[in-house]
């Protein structure tokens, strides 16, 4: 038996449409409907035949899902269940591995485990920073147990959706919301038991490049002022020994609302300088230290303890403080916390701390008191 002519252009189709969503060429969306618009334009399918699937009820109920996610994305809905999963003392691997991924797969029955799990990640490898366990132990386990929990609804996931239309189309019926469940359940329940009790021996141990108490050692772009009475006013970068620091480098210099920098070893300078540099955040309280350099906001000025916990938080994409700067939220009256420093991939920030505008993906370094966890 020979192919017809639109078996041979579905073939190219099909094969030119992998290459291009491994490589990457274009978002999936435009991809796919180019391909369609493709084999409509070659008349191997008909245009009703090609758009009848935007009116398909298993594509709108997904399309709901997705609704649904994004509102629990934006409104934090789940940050509630953050101290149950992801305590500060969880025990032991198991312990905290049960304790993540048994909440994670029952909330993925309900949604879509795909922003469920771009809402966990950076906050579970966050927390696996902070109690010393490899987030490779605690990422890999949320995975496969978000897509286990999606096995026992209807709606855990889009396949299921799908399956029951096309049942639906053959004349056998819709899926019940709990159908599948009899099945589902049993198996969601032995496969979290298998991450819970096998998988931490064979998880591979994937350390991050952290400091010594599991923070992270990614440069930051930090800021600290020269005070009014500070012996640095009117001594070069080198005569204060700023030059050739251990872990830091000064970046810029903000005067007055002036952008100094590139800066040389013979720059002065002057009371009320804020030095930006970038770096190790440990540096800021070896910087502090010395005692000639403060913060710009200094949390002992309004009767706070001195010492307090330092986090690392993550902006996420559709979080309120993207796109605004910190002064512009009052993050530190918002959050009764102060952001120390700023990591955004590697790039140099040109603007000080307060005046940045805040992306998607920047880890924002922040002292704050230990209910900042939960807020």
């Amino acid at each position: 038996m020979t192919l017809g002519m639109d078996a041979w252009i579905t073939l190219a189709v099909t094969v030119v449409l992998l290459i291009a969503l491994v490589l990457e060429l274009a978002s999936p969306d435009i991809l796919l409907l180019s391909a369609v618009l493709v084999l409509i334009l070659a008349g191997v399918i008909s245009p009703q035949e090609g758009l009848s699937g935007f009116a398909n009820p298993a594509v709108l109920a997904i399309a709901a899902l997705f609704v649904i996610a994004a509102a629990v994305t934006r409104s934090g809905a789940l940050s509630f269940l953050y101290p149950l999963m992801m305590p500060s003392n969880p025990g032991g691997l198991r312990e905290s591995i049960a304790r993540l991924i048994i909440p994670a797969a029952a909330i993925s029955a309900f949604t879509n485990n795909t922003p469920l799990v771009a809402i966990l990640t950076p906050v579970v490898r966050d927390w696996g920073g902070r109690v010393g366990i490899s987030p490779s132990k605690l990422l890999i386990p949320m995975a496969f147990a978000t897509t286990l929990g999606g096995v026992m609804t209807l709606i855990g996931t889009s396949t299921n959706l799908l399956v029951s239309a096309l049942l639906a189309a053959d004349g056998l019926g819709h899926l019940g919301l709990w159908e599948i469940s009899v099945v589902g359940v049993p198996v969601a329940i032995a496969g979290v038991a298998y991450l819970i009790f096998i998988a931490p021996a064979l998880l591979p141990e994937r350390i991050p490049a952290t400091t010594g108490n599991g923070a992270s050692s990614r440069p930051y772009q930090f800021e600290l002022t020269v005070p009014r009475d500070s012996p640095l006013h009117g001594k070069t970068i080198e005569q204060a020994a700023l030059r050739s620091l251990e872990g830091a480098f000064v970046a810029h210099i903000h005067r007055a609302g002036e952008l100094i920098g590139p800066v040389s070893p013979g720059q002065k300078l002057r009371r009320g300088d804020r030095i930006a540099f970038v770096g190790d955040h440990q540096m800021i309280d070896a910087l502090l230290e010395r005692g000639d350099l403060v913060r710009p906001v200094d949390p002992s000025a309004a009767g706070e303890p001195r010492e307090l916990p330092i986090f690392h938080a993550v902006v996420a994409a559709h979080s309120a403080l993207a796109g605004k700067t910190l002064r512009e939220v009052d993050f530190r009256s918002h959050y009764d916390a102060v952001v120390l420093g700023i990591h955004r991939r590697g790039e140099r920030l040109e603007s000080s701390l307060g005046r940045t505008r805040l992306e998607a993906g920047d880890l924002l370094l922040i002292e704050g008191h230990p209910a900042f966890e939960t807020a």
